[in-house]
């Protein structure tokens, strides 16, 4: 249980955009720290007895809140924020994806003609997409740089590093199919 106090307050106009809230009699410097004061019990018959001695002493009244009650007020009002900025990181890495699979299928139409003279001199489409896995590659481990000194003894580190491996295959999914389904004759064709 935690407790506030309940005072009666005026606003005085400071300017034209600043309003400050002023109690309603003078206050010295002991009342403000008892109306920045919480006091946590498990025993509600304490919090009564604060209240009964501050009522002899005509003193402040009290306004008891139960502290679980705020906490799950609390709790409510960050997943609500932290659901926001799920669906936000989730928008901005599904587009971080797409530009780049757009840029190694781009990568792959400027790049015809090297690739079609190194496949006419013996070498596979393998070592073309060894050449964009290791682009993909360097991104992650730029990527995990920041994350894995943060996170080192957690499990939350394999985590981060399996979904970086899926990321990657994702990433390259699409240009592997893409340059799998062409065919060196056509390859010949297209970059005359």
């Amino acid at each position: 249980m935690s407790f506030s106090i309940k005072r009666s307050y005026i606003p005085i106009q400071i300017d034209e955009n600043v309003v400050a809230v002023k109690p309603a009699e003078t206050v010295g410097i002991l009342d403000m720290a008892i109306n920045s004061t919480c006091v946590m019990t498990d025993n509600k018959d304490n919090l009564n007895k604060i209240q009964e001695k501050s009522n002899s002493l005509q003193l402040f009244t009290y306004d008891f809140v139960s502290f679980s009650q705020q906490l799950d007020n609390i709790i409510q009002q960050e997943s609500q924020n932290i659901y926001l900025i799920s669906i936000a990181l989730f928008l901005i890495l599904l587009f971080c994806v797409v530009t780049l699979i757009s840029n190694f299928l781009h990568f792959i139409q400027a790049h015809k003609r090297e690739l079609v003279i190194h496949m006419m001199c013996g070498a596979k489409i393998s070592a073309f997409v060894m050449r964009m896995a290791i682009q993909v590659i360097v991104l992650l481990i730029l990527g995990n740089i920041l994350v894995f000194p943060i996170f080192i003894n957690q499990r939350i580190s394999l985590v981060i590093a399996l979904f970086s491996i899926m990321l990657g295959l994702l990433i390259l999914l699409w240009p592997i199919i893409s340059l799998m389904r062409q065919n060196i004759n056509d390859l010949l064709k297209r970059s005359e």
